[in-house]
């Protein structure tokens, strides 16, 4: 194991076993080694155009998106915000730096002039922001208008909560659920500081406020197409039910995360 990989994987323990502590911390970290984010690339690609724009990723954490992207190929410019100095000096170290820029910022506050990039990412990170309408409102500012922004999270409409995966959680009072995990021997502290209980109606309602009306259910369109999800078990999943005539709305209400692409209206758009 070479000095970088090593680095990512201690990372990556800490995270699913000491800050998480997850059971199969081991089988977690494998997986996120061994998986990275080359998938999501895959998955834009179906929807989007990536080959040679500027693309931001919103909460890089330690660069997989930036990484798979390098390795495609197709990006002109990418960068990476990241408000953990540890993640964020990771994802310096594994990208090429003169095709790639990490910086340590918040999403908050996004240190980029107006209508920068051609995409911006947020993969599984609205729900760790102080402030989600800032953050979406951030995203559209640095995109160019006609650009396409790719936001995903956990749907805390479902009562699962996907980081400690653990039952019940989003639909308990806070209290409540930060005394339930420290009942069964999980730390609490992430959960309190770092998991804001969002999901999809509440961003689409942001989005709709941000004048954002041209969107994309992912998941909905990956059913038909399941080399496009992330899993294994989603992708079974996904085969069994794809004959289905299911709705957008019934998609976000049922599975728990949601995935969507939407555009930043052009200059003179309603």
């Amino acid at each position: 194991m070479n000095h970088e990989s090593g680095q990512l994987k201690v990372l990556w323990e800490i995270y699913f076993r000491d800050t998480l502590g997850r059971k199969n911390w081991q089988q977690a970290v494998e997986r996120r080694m061994r998986d990275g984010l080359s998938w999501l690339v895959h998955r834009l690609e179906a929807f989007v155009t990536v080959e040679g724009l500027r693309i931001l990723d919103v909460g890089c954490g330690a660069g997989d998106l930036l990484v798979a992207l390098e390795t495609e190929q197709s990006a002109r410019f990418l960068a990476g915000i990241e408000p953990d100095t540890d993640w964020a000096q990771e994802a310096h170290r594994r990208v090429d730096r003169n095709s790639t820029a990490v910086y340590v910022a918040e999403g908050e506050r996004l240190p980029f002039p107006d209508n920068t990039f051609d995409g911006v990412c947020s993969n599984q990170v609205i729900e760790h922001v102080r402030d989600p309408e800032a953050v979406l409102s951030e995203m559209l500012r640095v995109c160019v208008p006609g650009g396409w922004c790719y936001i995903n999270g956990p749907n805390y409409l479902i009562p699962y909560e996907t980081h400690y995966r653990v039952p019940l959680l989003p639909w308990l009072p806070r209290q409540l659920a930060e005394w339930w995990l420290a009942r069964i021997g999980r730390d609490p502290t992430y959960f309190r500081c770092c998991i804001r209980f969002i999901h999809p109606v509440i961003v689409r309602r942001i989005l709709r406020r941000l004048d954002v009306l041209s969107e994309v259910n992912v998941l909905q369109q990956s059913i038909a197409q399941p080399e496009l999800l992330a899993s294994e078990k989603a992708r079974k999943v996904a085969a069994w039910v794809k004959w289905l005539p299911l709705p957008s709305w019934l998609v976000y209400l049922l599975l728990p995360t949601f995935s969507m692409i939407v555009w930043k209206p052009k200059y003179g758009d309603s």
